[in-house]
């Protein structure tokens, strides 16, 4: 039998009641507007035990999906929320709440889901030094024109780049591809590097900047704020962390509870003005 369960925008306390295990909905951030239960086993409403469910199928937002999966789509349509919210809400702040203090999970999470980010050849030659020494950090502040978020902001992280990364031990960057896989990359990481500056660098600041911005949006998903800040003396920065001779500096993020929000939106260009489809016109 199709048991029909409707629920607009409010309330949906029966159908959250009656299918909350299987579907682990957040009623304050998704609202299914009407659901449909193929139900093959007779047990009625409110009674249909998980594995039931889980066999089931359910339409959503005019969508079929197997219930087999559909924890997983319904978790991902949250997140995919969750990071359009993100990319919109992420401004760049300058001033925080100096007596807030990250924990080490908090660090640990941020960190972590950063790491995921993508390099050239899965090379990962991003490197991220977390400075929580206080001295350090103020010497830090003393060479970024005296910027306030530099010591204020609960966590600095110095975003840098191991350029010879390309060629220390190649072979663990596809360890666990298979062989054939590992045959045809790991020669050719060498050969796309070698002898070309330019190249080590390029690719460097991209990977930089993707996980830059990777740290930010997860930050902001935590309930952080963030600033990117490239105003600093890079050389006295890197003399200040030892940083290697084969290594640069791409940018700081500074991570903190805001304590004033960010100004409007200075100005935003328009769509067309900076989305060009197949080529640029000729001069």
């Amino acid at each position: 039998m199709i048991i029909r369960v409707r629920c607009p925008v409010s309330p949906h306390r029966q159908l959250y009641g009656d299918f909350r295990t299987a579907t682990m909905l957040d009623r304050e951030r998704m609202c299914i507007h009407s659901a449909e239960i193929h139900q093959f086993s007779g047990f009625p409403a409110g009674q249909i035990p998980q594995r039931v469910l889980f066999a089931a199928f359910f339409a959503y937002d005019n969508r079929r999906f197997s219930a087999s999966s559909g924890y997983q789509n319904i978790k991902r349509k949250r997140i995919i929320m969750d990071i359009l919210k993100a990319i919109e809400e992420r401004r760049s702040i300058k001033s925080y709440d100096p007596d807030h203090r990250m924990t080490e999970e908090e660090i640990q999470k941020l960190l972590s889901y950063t790491l995921l980010s993508p390099t050239a050849f899965n090379i990962q030659h991003w490197r991220f030094v977390v400075v929580k020494d206080p001295e350090l950090r103020q010497k830090i502040r003393d060479v970024s024109w005296n910027q306030a978020q530099v010591t204020d902001a609960s966590l600095l992280v110095v975003i840098c780049a191991d350029l010879k990364a390309w060629e220390k031990d190649p072979h663990r960057y596809w360890q666990n591809a298979p062989e054939p896989v590992q045959k045809a990359l790991v020669p050719m990481i060498l050969s796309y590097y070698k002898d070309d500056k330019q190249i080590e660098r390029d690719e460097a600041l991209r990977s930089c900047g993707m996980a830059a911005q990777t740290l930010m949006l997860v930050a902001k998903e935590m309930g952080y704020d963030t600033c990117p800040m490239d105003g600093f003396d890079f050389e006295k920065v890197g003399e200040l962390i030892n940083l290697p001779d084969d290594y640069l500096i791409s940018m700081f993020i500074v991570v903190g509870k805001a304590v004033r929000p960010a100004n409007e939106r200075a100005g935003q260009l328009p769509f067309e003005e900076v989305v060009i489809y197949d080529r640029f016109e000729e001069k």
